[in-house]
Formats: structure tokens, sequence, C-alpha cells
């Protein structure tokens, strides 16, 4: 009765089924299953999102996604906080998250921006290495400062009372003598501490002006992108950050999966290996093989189906995506080798006119309505490549 209950759930309210399925796990090593075989039932998971992601997994409103939890996150538990993009406003709101969680925070993509002058020009637009700068240079500094003008704004308030309460008193009398030595002592303390907080205030003020000097948003390289993987995997069990790659993976020609590495060596014209387009998930730190001595690196690869191998480079690839040379499993390799994308545009060279202003004005012209197919302009010294949508009018590609 109740595999029948489970299998009606499973068909007709196939994200209720999933969301509550996850919310059952007890371990993050569980998660992987479930997310294998949502996409066959036609249904994704979205990352977890500062705004958006609730203690338990979510059914979002297209009623075809689910939304990854906070409390299925590697180390977290559930999370009371007051919801922020920006660091700085987030700190200000939650004063007691610890450092450690702020970088698990700005590790996964939580925040959009630094500091709260940061939203104005878009200086960081969700860069995680720049978050995570941000954080372990000031996130101290600016734990101490909350907590220093905390106090200061305490202090000020008593401080206030007692003063009034002291212009009431006669400071003639033993009663009134003595209080007013403890209203000095409080004013004392109180000038130390706001001294504190200035000398703590143009701490940060140092590192906000810096930013603020060099404000030009910097798009994450592609060992970063890596980087931000790597921890996905670590803290969700999976990658989110594989938008781009997924795209190229799309477009490539070449159709080979991981399901063909069971392909016998005599069916692959005797060749030992393979070649595979594939997304690079996460690269681990160099290691040692126990036998032989050899370093190798640790890489998770995707292929488009969604299937996750591993396996062992001798070299640290340091791409987002490839073709990778894979060897054939019945084959014992120690190594990987790899290959770059091939072209994946047809590429056409251009009629040569006498003139390049002119084929430079067609060129900008095509530009401007579309991008299908890749074609040479060749200059007096050097090729420029521009691409022309193929509804262009004939006589603009004659021109060019």
């Amino acid at each position: 009765m109740v595999a029948m209950f489970t299998a009606y759930c499973k068909k007709y309210h196939t994200a209720d089924f999933f969301r509550y399925s996850l919310d059952a796990t007890k371990e993050l090593k569980e998660v992987p299953a479930f997310l294998k075989e949502m996409p066959k039932f036609h249904i994704t998971m979205k990352p977890p999102t500062m705004l958006e992601s609730e203690n338990g997994f979510s059914v979002e409103d297209d009623g075809h996604s689910l939304r990854y939890s906070f409390k299925r996150i590697k180390g977290f538990s559930e999370q009371d906080i007051v919801r922020n993009t920006t660091a700085q406003d987030f700190m200000t709101m939650n004063p007691n998250v610890s450092v450690k969680m702020m970088e698990t925070y700005a590790s996964l993509g939580f925040f959009n921006e630094a500091w709260n002058w940061d939203k104005k020009y878009g200086r960081v637009q969700g860069n995680r290495h720049e978050i995570m700068r941000w954080v372990q240079e000031n996130a101290e500094t600016y734990k101490k400062f909350l907590a220093i003008v905390e106090k200061t704004d305490t202090e000020k308030a008593e401080l206030n009372e007692m003063q009034e309460k002291l212009s009431n008193m006669n400071l003639n009398t033993e009663e009134g003598a003595a209080y007013a030595k403890e209203v000095e002592a409080a004013q004392k303390q109180y000038d130390k501490d706001l001294a504190k907080r200035k000398e703590i205030a143009d701490l940060l003020n140092v590192s906000y002006q810096d930013d603020k000097a060099n404000h030009m948003h910097v798009k994450e390289t592609d060992k970063e992108v890596l980087e931000n993987r790597a921890k996905e995997v670590e803290l969700l069990s999976t990658a989110f950050d594989i938008g781009e790659s997924k795209k190229r993976l799309e477009m490539c020609k070449n159709s080979h999966t991981f399901k063909d590495l069971e392909t016998a060596k005599n069916d692959n014209y005797g060749e030992n290996t393979i070649s595979i387009p594939a997304i690079v998930l996460s690269v681990s730190a160099e290691k040692k093989a126990k036998t032989s001595g050899k370093t190798y690196y640790e890489v998770s690869l995707m292929d488009r189906n969604g299937e996750i191998i591993n396996r062992r480079f001798a070299m640290q690839p340091e791409v987002l995506d490839g073709q990778f040379q894979l060897t054939l499993d019945e084959v014992k390799y120690f190594t990987c080798t790899m290959n770059q994308y091939k072209p994946l545009v047809i590429e056409k060279k251009a009629e040569r006119h006498e003139t390049y202003g002119t084929n430079a004005t067609a060129a900008v012209n095509a530009l401007q309505k579309g991008n299908t197919q890749t074609y040479q302009l060749p200059g007096n010294k050097h090729i420029k490549m521009v691409t022309v949508p193929e509804e262009v009018e004939q006589e603009e590609r004659d021109d060019l």
C-alpha cells in the first residue's frame, strides 16, 4: 500500500514528492541520488540563494523546479537571519553571525555586493572571490565596530540619565559627591570607548576608500569559477555555476558521453581512449600515488547527460569545459589528457576588396542585425573577425 501511494505521488505530484524526499534526508551524501533522478521527471534543482531559499526544500512557482534548502547545506543548521544580499548590510542586521559562516555564504554566491556603496556602482556584481576578500579583510573589524557602536550608544544613554539625576542632587552631601564620582568614571569610560570606536572606524574607512578608488567590476577568472564549483560540490553535493559551460556543451557536435567509455577496445578502432565533451566540476589539490609516487589531480567531470565521473590527470586542467581524451573503462591507465574545444562556428573567408573601409562599414551594419555565422575580414596587416547573420541582405554579403 505504501509503495502504491509513493508511486502515485511520484507520478502526479512529482515536485512535492522530491521536495519531501529531500527534506527527509539526514546527510548530504543522500542528495545526489535524487538530483540525478529529477531530470527524468522534468524537475530541476535551483541553487540556494539568500532571498529565495528556505530552511527546507521548496517548490518554485513554476511547479517544475525546487529551490535548494539552507538546512541541507553542509555544516548549516536552520537559519534564523535577516536576509540581505549586501555583505555590510547583512552583518549590520545579523551581528551574531560568525565570520566563518559569512565566508560560507560568500563562497556560495549569497551576496551581490560588499559595501553598501557598491550597490550604486555594481562593483562586485556577485563576484564570490571579491566578497570573500572583503569578508577576510573587513568582517572581524566590522564585527568589532558593530559591538563598540552598540556599547557606546548604550553608555551614552546611561550617561545622559546619570547626568540628569546628578543635576537634581546636592553635590555638597556625601551621597551627591559619591554619585558625582560615578558619573565622572562613566564619562571617562565612554570617552575611552568612543576613541576606540573612531580608531576602528578609521581602519574600515581605509579599506572602504581603497575599494571606492578601484570601483571597476572585475569578472572571476576560469580558475576562480572552478574554485566556486568545487565549493558547491563540497557543500551542496553538486555544482550550479555551470550555465555557460552547459550551453557550450549543447553546441558541441561531438555527441559522445561517459556511456561510451563502456565501449570495448576492439569496437573503438583499437584505440584505448575516446574524446568526450564534459564540464569540469572540481579539481583537487596535487596528490601522489602510493605505489608509483607519481603526482596527479583528481578531476570531477560531467557529461551532457549529467553523469559525473572522477578521473586522474597528470596536469591540472585550467578550463571550465572541453573535449577530454578519456581512457576506456576496460583499460587501466593512470592519467587522462585534455584537448580544448574545437571552434563551434563555420568560418568563411570573405571576398577581399580594394579598400578596408568598405569592409569595415559593412561589417558594422551586419553586426547590428544578429550573430549566426562567422566571416573573416582581411585588413592591411591583420585579420579582423566579425559575425554576420543569415538574414543580412545579399548586397551586404557581397560587400564583405
